[in-house]
This record gives C-alpha cells, structure tokens and sequence, in this order.
C-alpha cells in the first residue's frame, strides 16, 4: 500500500505523508521522518469543512506565533519573520506563469503575449504573440518552456475552438527569433473553463515537453466521484508527455481499449504547476474544499497515481464529504479482465502515493487558506535555503519552504501592511538581491528578499 493515513491513533515516529527527501550524492533518497519526543504538535479531534460538516481529523495542528496556525500533514513547523516585497514591476496585462531560463523570466501574459524580463538589465521586450486565442475564466495563453540544447520551445493556449493546444517553435540565436514546427498537443476542454492547467516544463529525465491537464470539471459534488483522473485512456488529470514514450500505464477505463502510453502521472485535480528536480517530479495540486498538496515523483517509478478524486491531500473523500457507499465507475483491467467497482477502488486506494505536504484551508475558525501555487527549489551550495521548495497561498500570500532533505515546514508570512495579490507563479532568484520572485494577476512582477531583516 503506497499511501500512508495519519490518523489520530498513529504513533508520531510512524512513516507519515510528511515523510522526507534525503539528499545524498547531489540526489535525493525517500527516508522516513523521525519527529522527536520533544516537539509537541496539537492534535485536533474534529474540524469543519465548507458544509459545516464535522470530520474526524486525520491531520495534525500547530500553534504559532506571528503566523496563522498550521493544519495539515506531519511536519515540524516553524514560523519565521515576515518577508519583504523588495521590487514590483508593473506588467501591461494578466501575467498567468512564469518561466526562467539564462536569467532571464520569460513572463505569460493570458491575453497572448510573452514578454522576456532580463533579470540584471532590467529590460523587459515582447518576444512572442499568439492571436487565435480562447481568453476568457481560466482559458488564455497558458505556459512556455524551452529545450535549449536543441533550440526549441513550446507554448500552450486554449485556441478559439476550445482546444488546449501545444505548439512547438524552433528558435535562432533568441527566442524572439522564431519558427513554427509542429502542433504537438490538442485536447478539447469545454465550458465553462475549469482547471485546465496547461503548464509546460522541459523534462531533462525524459527530453521531452511535459504538459499538465486538469479535470476541466466544475468545482462540485460530482468531482469526487468524476473518473476522468484515473482513466488511463484520458488525457484529464494527468502530467503528460509530448512524444510517444511506452511507459507501463495500466489500463483503468470504462471500456477495455489500449491505454495510453505517455502518461507521467494521473490522478490530479488542478495540476497548474510542476516542475522537475534531478529524478523527482514535484506537482502541486489545487483541493476541492479543505486540503493543497505538493507531491513529489521519483520519475524511475513513472506512471504514478496521486490520487484524486479518492483522496484530497491526506483525507479520503468519502470521509470529507461524509459519502456512504463511496465508488467510482470505473474498472481496473487485469489479464483475467476488469475488477469490479469495489476491487478497482481498493486497488486504486492502494496504489495512490501520497503527498508529501500538504495544508487545510481551515486551521482555525476566523483563518482560511484557498489554494497552493507552485513553485520552485532553491539550489544553491552552502545556503540555508538550498534544497528547499517554495509555494505560496493565494489567499493569505504566505510563502511556504518544504526541507527536501528534512520534511520541515518554514512559513513565511507577508508583512500585515502588504498588498494582498493574487499570485499565479512563484520562482526562486538565488542572488543576492533577491530570493523569489512572483507573478500577481492583477498585472505584476514583484521580487522577494525572505527575511526583512536582512
């Protein structure tokens, strides 16, 4: 079974979901999370969700002080100061994503442009426009990445016949100077524009375009038992591969045809950024109604399922949603033939990895977080932030690091008189000027030192 409940009942020093990375020899190795005898964490017996449903916790608690308090997986959690918003770059447009390459950010705007920010220099140019765009909810141009090695790059954007497509551009001496090669990805999504995620990395593991694709459902009761995520023959809730590569996907369907062969990972909600670290693939995946979550994928071990719609971070829904008789209809296919609904959920069950972080929406009754942005690692030798991987919630703005190499939890709250942003992407600098820097749809670029003071 891969995915490990914490429930009240546990042990502390039991292997948990907020199990850590331990990086040996510049690549990380799967421990098991020791918390001492010392650290007292709070547990809570019950907790509500949006219904006002009361849910027999699975999570864990910390009181903190200077920061709202932590419910979620089992970390140590530390609050640190508040950090400081050291340079804001106004943006002419809604900046959806954000991607790094020589240093320089290449920024997405949703209404079709990219503009490449030049990090030192702090000129910012137009390097690339896509006119035959969908652009309304979530719908827009989406993601940009870049193969540098064989000087092409992708993009992805909802087309005017709502098909989330990927487009690959073969480039000269800059990205600016460029030429269409191919269509490489067309899913049709549908109204209204839900979870579509569409963001794209470069995979040096694979060398490929990897793209993520939401469920495209509406955020409601039905999603929980909506199959689309674990249908090894849809493209929906799923990290994908752009080429044909023959991974060993198993065949869970509604009808027993092939599978597909170029799925990293399934089991996903609203995958809108991921990103890839030496062997692991890390996926921040937006909840339904209580939990977020950051997984983390030894790409050895591709295709993995992360999930959803059974589990919502470290709770089952059936339990969230207080569902009797829980199921899904769908059928796990075996070489004697399909399993039944119930065999096929306890199979699913077992084989869903859990995440490594993840955080409630409600860790007191007046506080209320909404949704995880992704993300990035801080590598940089000798740093105290290095191997760290940084989130951020769109409600509260808080910026979270996950110790790859310890499982512990640094929470870095905005100062109390901050703008609050909705924020779309967030990357790490490693300079000294700057730690993170963040992208906000309400048209800016804004830069991050981490301790203020610094």
């Amino acid at each position: 079974m891969k995915r490990p409940f914490l429930l009240i009942f546990i042990t502390l020093t039991s292997c948990s979901v907020g199990e850590s990375i331990n990086v040996e020899a510049d690549l990380p190795v799967e421990t098991t999370k020791v918390i001492s005898n010392n650290e007292v964490l709070d547990e809570i017996q019950y907790y509500l969700n949006e219904k006002n449903i009361p849910i027999q916790n699975d999570l864990f608690h910390v009181s903190l002080e200077n920061c709202i308090d932590f419910l979620g997986g089992f970390h140590h959690v530390e609050c640190m100061p508040p950090y400081k918003q050291v340079k804001e770059v106004n943006i002419d447009g809604t900046p959806v994503n954000l991607y790094k390459h020589d240093e320089k950010l290449y920024i997405v705007l949703k209404e079709g442009k990219i503009f490449e920010y030049d990090i030192e220099s702090e000129k910012n140019q137009l390097i690339f426009e896509q006119e035959e765009i969908t652009n309304i909810q979530e719908a827009g141009l989406l993601s940009i990445a870049i193969n540098k090695d064989a000087k092409n790059f992708a993009v992805s954007y909802v087309n005017s016949n709502s098909e989330l497509t990927v487009d690959i551009y073969k480039y000269n001496k800059s990205i600016s100077d460029y030429t269409f090669k191919e269509k490489a990805f067309v899913q049709k999504v549908v109204k209204p524009y839900n979870h579509i995620a569409g963001s794209l990395i470069w995979s040096e593991f694979f060398q490929d375009f990897l793209i993520s694709v939401g469920d495209n459902i509406e955020p409601n009761e039905y999603s929980r038992f909506y199959p689309a995520p674990l249908n090894t023959l849809s493209n929906f809730g799923k990290i994908i591969s752009l080429k044909n590569q023959d991974f060993n996907i198993p065949l869970i369907t509604n009808n027993q045809n092939d599978s597909k062969k170029n799925i990293v990972a399934y089991g996903l909600r609203n995958p809108w950024q991921f990103f890839e670290f030496e062997k692991y693939l890390i996926v921040f995946d937006v909840g339904l109604s209580i939990n977020e979550e950051m997984n983390i994928l030894n790409l050895n071990e591709a295709p993995q399922s992360l999930g959803w719609p059974i589990f919502e971070g470290g709770s089952k829904a059936s339990i969230i949603d207080n569902i009797s008789n829980y199921e899904i209809e769908i059928n796990y296919f075996k070489k004697d033939g399909p399993l039944d609904y119930n065999d096929t959920l306890t199979l699913l069950t077992d084989e869903s990895v859990a995440p490594k972080f993840f955080y409630n929406h409600f860790p007191t009754e007046k506080d209320y977080r909404a949704a995880i942005i992704g993300g990035d690692i801080f590598y940089k030798k000798n740093s105290e932030l290095d191997l760290n991987i940084a989130s951020v919630d769109i409600a509260t703005n808080e910026i979270f690091l996950y110790d790859l190499s310890s499982g512990d939890l640094m929470i870095h709250p905005p100062h109390s008189d901050a703008p609050k942003y909705t924020i779309t992407s967030i990357r790490t600098i490693n300079n000294n000027n700057y730690d993170l820097v963040y992208t906000a749809f309400e048209g800016k670029l804004i830069f991050i030192k981490l301790d203020s003071q610094n």
